[in-house]
This record gives structure tokens, C-alpha cells and sequence, in this order.
């Protein structure tokens, strides 16, 4: 399945790609990729991290990879794993290390990562604490809502929240 993507410069000038979500192919790049040699990308890892700020803007972080659904334009789509080997353990480590990463308050924290709601006992944990280190905090949840009820509107949404 390939999406067109228009690309709008700020002259007003546009640009269409194509784009393949499940093979992440790219057609349609204004500027061809000459051969060369390019410096090697330096490994990544646990011990060995990317350079990342201390002091981010956004906070994102992904509770797992667990979906309730299927969708065929997902890229976690086929990532299947299991919400329910998750565990609050986990919350209390991140928490307990959270000062080491990051040197002052996000103006926003982003919870992601397959259908976050599925890792309710999580979130339950996790934004109170969160809300209570970082006062004023924006919060947000990347769902495809489905398992929202009336429990988690009432914990997750405050009144105050306009459009």
C-alpha cells in the first residue's frame, strides 16, 4: 500500500512522494542519492547511547508494543507481543532511574507504544507519580481509544482541557 505525501517549502513550492509504510520505501526524492562514501554510524546500545539530550522538550515514552488491534497501515502491526508479561516492576525501575536521564522537566510527556490503555495498571502508576515530579506537565497518549471507559476518561482527562 503506497501513500502520497506532499511537500509544501515554505516559498510554496510542493513536491510529492510516495511512500510504502510496510516496506518503508520512498519514490519520488526531489534529489537523487549520489554513491559516495559516508563516515559509519556509530553502534547503539543500552551502554553505548545515541547522544540525547538531558534537557528534552518531550518525554515519549512506550509502555510496549501490544495492540488490541491489526491495522494493515501500522508499522507495529506485526510487532506481537504480549501486554500481559508486562510489569509494574518495570514503572518503579524507570522511575528510580528517571533523574539520571534527564536534567529538568519536559514541557510534555507522550505515552505510546501499541495500544497504551492495555497497559492500564501501568499508566495508573505511572502519570500520577510523573504529574507529581514534573507540576504543569502536558500529557498525552497515542490511542486508537477503543478501550477508553468511563474510569479512565475521569482518570486521564482533566476538565480543564480545551480544544
Amino acid at each position: 500500500m503506497w501513500f502520497d505525501l506532499t511537500l509544501e517549502a515554505r516559498d510554496g513550492a510542493r513536491h510529492t512522494l510516495r511512500y510504502n509504510p510496510h516496506t518503508s520505501e520512498c519514490e519520488g526524492l526531489p534529489l537523487p542519492m549520489e554513491p559516495g562514501v559516508f563516515e559509519p554510524v556509530p553502534r547503539v546500545s543500552k551502554d553505548q547511547p545515541l547522544g540525547k539530550s538531558r534537557a528534552p522538550r518531550v518525554l515519549k515514552i512506550q509502555l510496549g508494543l501490544s495492540c488490541n488491534y491489526a491495522c494493515s497501515y501500522c508499522n507495529q502491526a506485526f510487532q506481537i507481543a504480549d501486554a500481559t508479561v508486562s510489569k509494574l516492576a518495570d514503572v518503579e525501575h524507570f522511575l528510580t532511574q528517571l533523574d539520571g536521564w534527564i536534567a529538568q522537566a519536559p514541557e510534555q510527556i507522550e505515552i505510546w507504544g501499541g495500544e497504551p490503555f492495555l497497559y492500564w495498571a501501568k499508566i495508573k502508576r505511572l502519570v500520577p507519580a510523573l504529574a507529581e515530579r514534573f507540576p504543569g506537565v502536558l500529557f498525552s497518549i497515542i490511542t486508537n481509544g477503543s478501550l477508553l471507559n468511563r474510569e479512565k476518561r475521569k482518570r486521564c482527562f482533566r476538565p480543564t482541557l480545551t480544544a
